[in-house]
């Protein structure tokens, strides 16, 4: 038995993350049954404080 490229062909699945109800973007997981994005079925939305800190920084660079 051979491995290596002809196993590689059964990883090929898509059905993993499908397209999330409330924010729309292909990051639903089946499995886990949550949304990565925006947290999804929880009642508020996923943020950390990093996310905002690193978006403030953007915002204060002027060229």
């Amino acid at each position: 038995m051979t491995k290596g490229t002809p196993s590689l062909g059964l990883k090929a699945r898509k059905d993993l993350h499908i397209r999330c109800r409330r924010c729309g973007h292909f990051s639903y997981h089946v499995r886990k049954k949550r949304c990565a994005f925006c947290g999804y079925p929880d009642s508020k939305w996923r943020k950390y404080s990093w996310q905002t800190k690193i978006g403030n920084k953007k915002r204060r660079r002027s060229y």
